[in-house]
């Protein structure tokens, strides 16, 4: 089971390994986060995010030789329907209507936008 929230940089470091196609080590993780985000994060601040993920059982910890691989217990998908879940039953009171409501209001909803929604709500 996953413990507590992630914080932005560690959901940044998990968007990392669930896009890479491998187990990723430290080096990568880092090389990766400061190419895709202009840091300049040394390898013990990306261990520590890594090592904190890991205790939340986020990742999964592997060692080969002497390196450390990580990969993840969550896919992208079921973090973010989780996420998704948490935003209704907060922001919303529990209704999905609440939540469209304001995205309606904030973003717009072209007739696209509308004839998509109702074809996903009759696949379900």
């Amino acid at each position: 089971m996953l413990e507590e929230t992630p914080s932005k940089s560690e959901i940044f470091i998990m968007k990392i390994i669930w896009s890479a196609d491998k187990a990723l080590g430290v080096r990568e993780v880092m090389a990766r986060a400061n190419s895709i985000n202009n840091k300049d994060w040394k390898v013990q601040t990306v261990s520590t995010f890594l090592s904190r993920l890991v205790q939340r059982n986020f990742l999964t910890m592997e060692r080969r030789g002497r390196v450390f691989y990580y990969h993840p217990n969550i896919s992208e998908e079921e973090y973010g329907k989780k996420e998704m879940l948490k935003c209704i039953d907060f922001w919303g009171d529990g209704k999905i209507e609440n939540i469209i409501s304001v995205l309606a209001e904030a973003k717009g909803i072209t007739e696209q936008d509308k004839a998509e929604i109702i074809a996903i709500l009759d696949k379900n």
